[in-house]
């Protein structure tokens, strides 16, 4: 056998499996805080799946969030951030993992006119940031879908043992750009219900 070829089978057999069943046991999670013009208005509630696969956030009340720019708006309007500080308690023996998530919304854009989708999430103290943006370019008006797809290899764990807040943050913005001044661009997302894919593993 070769020795790269021997080398990678000892980094396999050494690689952590980051893909084992979630546990039985119940999850339990809870939102520590959230800040900003791009939070639903009525608050958040947080809730794990029955099979501990994923968990949801969830609007109180109407959960339509936008960003503005243009005729009509204001320097508040066309940069909206929600921050979002969750914690999630796993039973002993088991870390986890946040993957990947699907967001939705209405993009209502002119001619010369763009908006930015932005997404990113840590581990407090962790310095690995996960980003993702999605970008959107004028002349439209139509409903939009985007997925954030986290791969294996980006899978950041909360450490075993500690308790540290996971801080999420979904951002909006939109740019005038060389729209007609007197109209008005929107990016709108749907806040009311967003999932996000947990993954499993065991620790030492």
């Amino acid at each position: 056998m070769h020795a790269f070829a021997a080398a990678a089978l000892v980094l396999a057999a050494l690689a952590p499996t980051t893909d084992v069943d979630p546990p039985a046991e119940p999850v339990t999670a809870e939102i520590v805080n959230f800040l900003g013009r791009a939070c639903p208005e009525g608050g958040l509630t947080i809730s794990v799946a029955q099979d501990n696969r994923s968990f949801t956030l969830s609007s109180v009340g109407p959960g339509i969030v936008y960003a503005a720019a243009g005729a009509r708006t204001t320097v508040r309007d066309w940069r909206k951030p929600c921050l979002i500080g969750l914690r999630i308690h796993p039973p002993d023996g088991y870390t986890y993992a946040v993957g990947s998530s699907s967001y939705r919304g209405f993009a209502l854009l002119e001619k010369g006119a763009s908006a930015t989708l932005r997404t990113s999430f840590y581990f407090q103290g962790h310095a690995t940031t996960h980003n993702r943006s999605f970008n959107f370019d004028g002349p439209r008006s139509d409903d939009w879908a985007r997925e954030d797809h986290v791969g294996i290899d980006e899978l950041v764990f909360h450490p075993c043992g500690e308790k540290r807040n996971f801080n999420l943050n979904v951002e909006l913005r939109v740019a005038r750009g060389t729209s007609d001044p007197d109209t008005t661009s929107y990016l709108f997302r749907d806040a009311g219900e967003t999932t996000w894919d947990l993954h499993w593993r065991r620790c030492p």
